[in-house]
């Protein structure tokens, strides 16, 4: 896997090596944590490397469970901006850039606990109708909120409808919990007045 001419540097240590620390993607908010997630699984299955991760509440929270990661360093790690290439979803510029398996469709890997998957079915089936697919709406971003302010997310949610339960996530407290993990009790946050995860 070399990296190609003209590419800037990366930062930290590259993925070029056997054991290597996934670093954080822009400023390491929550999405952007979840843009790496499938990285781990793919360096350690298509690479043969040894994968750990940077130490951030984020990627604490997005990598909980995650059975390809063996753990969590101080250290920066390589930056992964740095290796995305081509077009479309920032999952696919990173696996792209990095010569991994393109994704079709793009999507994070999150590994549930059994108490997190148990809490899952209980609320689906409680607020959507047997059968009918759900899609999660998050219209806030933090790391690239201009390239969102112009959306309208009134008529995208409207669209959605059509085919999906569109569920909005609310929160009254910070998404991450570090703690978070196969043992630990997570309790879901909640928005005063309104039901978490709201269903439209």
């Amino acid at each position: 896997m070399d990296r190609r001419p003209g590419r800037a540097e990366p930062t930290g240590a590259t993925p070029l090596r056997q054991n290597c620390i996934l670093g954080l993607l822009l400023e390491g908010h929550l999405g952007d944590a979840l843009c790496t997630t499938p990285l781990a699984r793919q360096l350690v299955q298509e690479k043969g490397m040894t994968v750990n991760v940077t130490e951030h509440p984020n990627t604490r929270a997005a990598f909980a469970n995650n059975p390809f990661v063996s753990g969590y360093s101080m250290a920066k790690g390589f930056s992964p901006l740095a290796w995305r290439e081509g077009d479309g979803h920032v999952i696919q510029q990173l696996q792209r850039g990095l010569g991994l398996e393109v994704s079709e469709p793009p999507r994070p890997e999150v590994y549930l606990s059994p108490q997190e998957r148990a809490w899952a079915s209980t609320w689906l089936a409680q607020n959507v109708p047997a059968g009918r697919k759900v899609c999660v709406l998050s219209a806030q971003v933090v790391s690239t909120a201009d390239q969102y302010g112009d959306v309208d997310w009134d008529r995208v949610s409207l669209t959605l409808q059509e085919e999906y339960a569109v569920v909005q996530p609310l929160l009254s407290t910070s998404p991450v919990d570090a703690s978070r993990g196969p043992e630990a009790g997570h309790e879901q946050p909640r928005h005063e007045g309104q039901t978490p995860g709201a269903v439209v």
